[in-house]
């Protein structure tokens, strides 16, 4: 799968918590997760290889940037 959903953890390295086929439904379980437990997520999406990664930021169940 190419969709990652990685949380920051407590030695601010990123765990990969999830992958997933679909992009919204990666959306759909960050901005839950990250308003469920207050912690930061994040989308890395690898589809593209032309372009590198997409990355979006979650926290508090809203995109940060």
């Amino acid at each position: 799968m190419k969709i990652l959903l990685q949380r920051k953890i407590a030695t601010h390295k990123w765990d990969t918590v999830a992958d997933f086929l679909y992009f919204h439904d990666a959306q759909a379980c960050a901005k839950l997760l990250s308003k469920l437990d207050e912690c930061k997520y994040r989308i890395v999406d690898k589809r593209w290889f032309d372009d590198g990664d997409e990355i979006i930021f979650f926290f508090n169940g809203e995109i940060v940037e």
